[in-house]
């Protein structure tokens, strides 16, 4: 089946890691939420790297490197890897602090690139090592797991068959007439083994020249959003990483990824380009070993101005090391058990026909009940930095980007960049 979904690009990064002849600057560059007064963040800083060192700090804006303006975290990227150890590049930065907004200037001195660079800990925070990838991702304890029938509770547009026992979310959600994004989500009693197929986070993308990314599109029927193009593997694993930062995991660590076939029954456009892999990744959460894997299919196709592509299928599994056996045998019987139901198929003609005037309701219903879901099967808290307030506060975690607060004590989170009347943007501390 089409589960077709995209990841908004309005946070996407382009880490500074350089060929052994550039230098090193320690920054992750990454494109500013849309409201912002420029269009380039950063995102992190390498402690007692380069930009530490000249006082740069995470939500810092790039205004200019030596005099250029700069566009695009992968035109800062570039300008960075042109140079070498020891040269001097000329920051021109705005910091908001507290609403107020200063522009200074660093002077940041290029190192070399650490031999750890990228960062890869030797060790977690009890001392264990960095886990490393089973032989056989499949492997680990596993245990006999009943299934249950589960039905959308939206438009009863498909069913799938799930853990018997387990928390489980999920349903159709419809941005437009032919625009929906189905997606499933269980969880295991003790937290130890999550299975997520689809995301209700994703639309479809369009790689269009001359448009910023994250910039959003409407040709009539759908939404779209500006993306450059990816292949199957290169959005596995972007998305495979994001899965788990979701999930509470740290350390994350990309394994390999895998060319696989294509599941039967998609949706695919003539002549597009359709590929399928699977990205394996390594993590730990609670200070416990955890492997995880994500299954996608990316199909692109060329228009007469862009280059139209979508995320066919997606389908992700986090679990405990010991339990990956279970996990990933549910995860195997829940993809391919999905189905959308005739009788769905027969009224979708007439339902999408009615669907224009509800459907913003019917999105805004879901993502409450989502964010529910979501904020109920993950475990952990989150700091968050006032600025007006100069105060932090220890909230849960959720699974948007942006974090609001109102200064007295209430926050939300969102995948919307714009505050709720009363509210104003604070920043995580991770």
């Amino acid at each position: 089946m089409a589960w077709r979904r995209l990841f908004p690009a309005l946070v996407l990064f382009f880490s500074t890691c350089l060929s052994a002849e550039s230098g090193y600057v320690g920054i992750a560059f990454a494109i500013a939420p849309p409201d912002s007064p420029l269009r380039v963040v950063i995102k992190w800083i390498a402690p007692e790297g380069p930009a530490a060192t000249a006082e740069l700090e995470p939500g810092d804006f790039i205004k200019s490197i030596d005099g250029r303006p700069v566009a695009t975290p992968r035109a800062a990227q570039e300008w960075v890897q042109s140079h070498k150890p020891g040269d001097v590049l000329v920051f021109d930065v705005l910091r908001q602090n507290r609403g107020a907004v200063r522009e200074f200037r660093a002077r940041v001195t290029l190192g070399s690139t650490p031999a750890n660079y990228p960062p890869r800990p030797e060790s977690s925070p009890d001392n264990r090592a960095t886990p490393k990838a089973p032989a056989n991702s499949g492997s680990g304890a596993q245990i006999t797991v009943g299934y249950r029938r589960y039905v959308d509770p939206a438009e009863q547009a498909f069913d799938d068959m799930v853990p018997e026992g387990w928390r489980v979310g999920g349903r159709l959600v419809r941005y437009g007439p032919i625009s929906i994004a189905p997606f499933v989500q269980a969880m295991s009693q003790d937290g130890a083994i999550f299975v997520q197929l689809g995301d209700w986070h994703l639309q479809d993308f369009s790689d269009i020249p001359g448009w910023r990314e994250g910039t959003v599109y409407t040709p009539g029927t759908s939404i779209v959003l500006v993306r450059r193009v990816q292949d199957a593997s290169g959005y596995a694993r972007s998305y495979g990483l994001n899965f788990q930062k979701w999930l509470g995991c740290e350390k994350s660590e990309f394994v390999r990824s895998e060319k696989v076939a294509t599941p039967p029954g998609l949706a695919i456009v003539p002549q597009s380009q359709v590929e399928t892999s699977v990205a394996h990744f390594t993590c730990l959460r609670d200070g416990q070993h955890y492997i995880a894997q994500v299954m996608t299919t990316v199909q692109s196709y060329r228009l007469p101005m862009s280059v139209g592509w979508n995320v066919l299928y997606l389908a992700s599994v986090l679990s405990r090391e010991d339990l990956a056996g279970t996990g990933i045998a549910v995860w195997d019987h829940m993809r391919t058990s999905i189905r959308f139901l005739p009788e769905w198929n027969a009224r979708e003609s007439a339902i999408a026909r009615e669907a224009i005037k509800p459907a913003q309701a019917a999105l805004d219903s879901a993502l409450r009940q989502t964010q529910q879901f979501d904020q109920n099967v993950i475990n952990g808290e989150i700091t968050v930095h006032d600025p007006t307030t100069g105060t932090r506060s220890e909230i849960p975690i959720g699974v948007d980007p942006y974090y609001f607060a109102d200064g007295q004590g209430h926050f939300y989170n969102s995948y919307d960049p714009v505050p709720r009347p009363g509210y104003h943007a604070v920043q995580p501390r991770h």
